[in-house]
């Protein structure tokens, strides 16, 4: 798990893949974002040492992650500027269709224990990504 020095943005980049939707919104002052490629290889490097995946796994799941970061900039990208509410829901379950695609996905590559460990980092971040944005919420109200 990063510490909480980490970059915002690769909060935002694991969240965009591992199910935390809340937290995918760019905040203004937050870094820029990674490129798939980059976003790819910085996962690929934490989960190679945390479920100690094999090389092929590594390639597969490189593979997902870059996949899975380009639908998801698609989804953002299709989205910039409609703020209605249609427009929200809509794009919270286009993410929704591609987090769970590529959970699906991920369940054929990794083993039932490297799942485990993976829904432990997810959850991690998750729990990062909520305690920022109730930070950043309560540094805003003053």
């Amino acid at each position: 798990m990063k510490s909480p020095s980490s970059t915002f943005a690769s909060v935002i980049a694991a969240c965009a893949l591992t199910g935390n939707v809340a937290a995918q919104v760019q905040q203004p002052d937050a870094p820029p974002e990674l490129a798939p490629a980059a976003e790819a290889q910085q996962r690929i490097a934490e989960a190679k040492a945390n479920l100690k995946l094999k090389p092929e796994q590594q390639s597969q799941v490189r593979g997902l992650l870059e996949d899975g970061a380009n639908r998801m900039r698609a989804i953002q990208a299709k989205y910039v500027g409609d703020d209605s509410d249609a427009a929200r829901g809509a794009k919270l379950r286009e993410l929704r269709a591609v987090q769970h695609d590529f959970r699906g996905q991920l369940s054929t590559i990794l083993t039932p224990e490297q799942m485990l460990h993976w829904d432990l980092m997810r959850d991690e971040v998750r729990q990062y990504a909520r305690e920022h944005l109730k930070e950043k919420a309560a540094l805003e109200e003053f």
